[in-house]
């Protein structure tokens, strides 16, 4: 792949994060949108005079979707990490205490939540 296409497609992802942020709410949505995208890019495929500058503006687009629907099962995996964690979890006060040792991807400070200590 050309150095150009992937700046391009980096450009186009990152306005879409800073429109729309950086992932989906659900697959069920990220699959929605790569379908419209898709249906978007068969319309410029499908016409008669064919412009290249919206075929690769619509590819961009279907591009964006699948890079920010990986970045949905990343927050995904992040929190099925976080749900094996719990049950290992006590509540000390309004403070996440581990009382497991800590893991490398979710260390036990990251828990915390900014509520105060009761004493």
């Amino acid at each position: 792949m050309e150095h150009k296409s992937l700046e391009r497609i980096e450009q186009r992802y990152n306005k879409a994060v800073d429109n729309f942020g950086s992932d989906y709410n659900s697959f069920h949505e990220g699959y929605a949108i790569l379908l419209e995208e898709v249906d978007e890019l068969w319309e410029q495929i499908k016409k008669k005079d064919q412009c290249l500058e919206g075929i690769q503006s619509e590819l961009l687009d279907v591009a964006t979707v699948v890079f920010k629907l990986f970045n949905t099962i990343d927050r995904e995996e992040a929190g099925e990490i976080i749900s094996r964690m719990l049950p290992h979890i006590k509540e000390g006060s309004r403070k996440m205490v581990a009382t497991q040792p800590t893991h490398p991807i979710c260390p036990a400070e990251a828990l915390d939540f900014g509520g105060k200590d009761n004493e």
